[in-house]
């Protein structure tokens, strides 16, 4: 009768099996420290009153239905016999048995984390205790009410450089104030008025497309001026005069509403960061 010849796969297979026979109690320790653990969490968090299973510590758990998992754990490996391999499948089963140190190490790094995590579990008081910990301490140690507001009073200068609108690519003129505290700062009116005129209505000169005409209007307001045109160029022209007027941007939208031209005319904000 011949000998069987053995895979590279189930050599390895058999170092790493034989192996870990010697260190298959770590397995249940594990398996019994985690179980602890999360019946102590219950107990401490969930039901005070829950009871043990079977005389452990362990929350009952439901059985897997008949067939469940299949039957690959029925098979038995089948044994190799040391003594009959050769120099290579020594090395093989070697390797195995180098795979089944690791695991072992892995196997005590995780029992040990599992031992602490349920002695601090053991630590928690009850439910009931904690409560009663936590009223006598909110009354021991009740916030002290701050002597002075959290906020200071004091009026926050307007920055000493043109800041952009949120959203838009409208810029506010720089406060001239800043340089001394104790001076309020500039209102937002103020700011226009400087950057604008006074009187005028803030905000760039648009150049669209609506209901077959061409409009111009102020960015911001909806307002329009000069009327309606026929044509583009007799709206781009129109706005440009007004934007020149006003010393703002000239915007062109195209029939679509997209941006396709802009100019500037006073106020260019565009050699600035942000």
């Amino acid at each position: 009768m011949t000998a069987r010849r053995f895979g590279p796969v189930e050599i390895i297979d058999a170092g790493t099996r034989d192996s870990r026979e010697t260190f298959a109690w770590l397995y249940v320790e594990l398996d019994r420290v985690r179980a602890a653990s999360a019946w102590v969490w219950h107990r401490a968090f969930v039901d005070p009153a829950v009871p043990l299973l079977d005389g452990v510590e362990r929350l009952p758990c439901h059985r897997p239905a008949p067939g469940f998992g299949g039957q690959d754990l029925a098979r038995r490996p089948v044994p190799i016999a040391v003594d009959r391999l050769t120099d290579d499948g020594l090395v093989l089963y070697a390797f195995g048995v180098r795979l089944a140190a690791v695991e072992r190490a892995v196997l005590e790094r995780a029992l040990e984390g599992a031992r602490i995590e349920l002695e601090a579990l053991r630590a928690i008081p009850d439910r009931a205790t904690r409560q009663r910990r936590a009223a006598i301490g909110f009354r021991k140690d009740q916030p002290a009410r701050p002597s002075s507001p959290l906020l200071s009073a004091a009026p926050i200068p307007w920055p000493d450089v043109p800041v952009r609108v949120p959203g838009t690519d409208r810029y506010l003129a720089p406060g001239i104030e800043s340089a001394r505290a104790d001076v309020r700062p500039r209102r937002l009116e103020e700011s226009n008025e400087a950057a604008y005129g006074a009187g005028m209505p803030r905000g760039d000169v648009e150049t669209f497309h609506e209901n077959g005409a061409w409009h111009n209007r102020i960015e911001g307001t909806g307002e329009t001026i000069g009327g309606a045109h026929n044509t583009r160029d007799a709206a781009i022209a129109a706005g440009r005069a007004e934007a020149e007027r006003r010393k703002v941007e000239h915007i062109v939208h195209n029939l679509n509403g997209q941006i396709g031209d802009r100019s500037s005319h006073g106020n260019d904000p565009r050699n600035i960061p942000g």
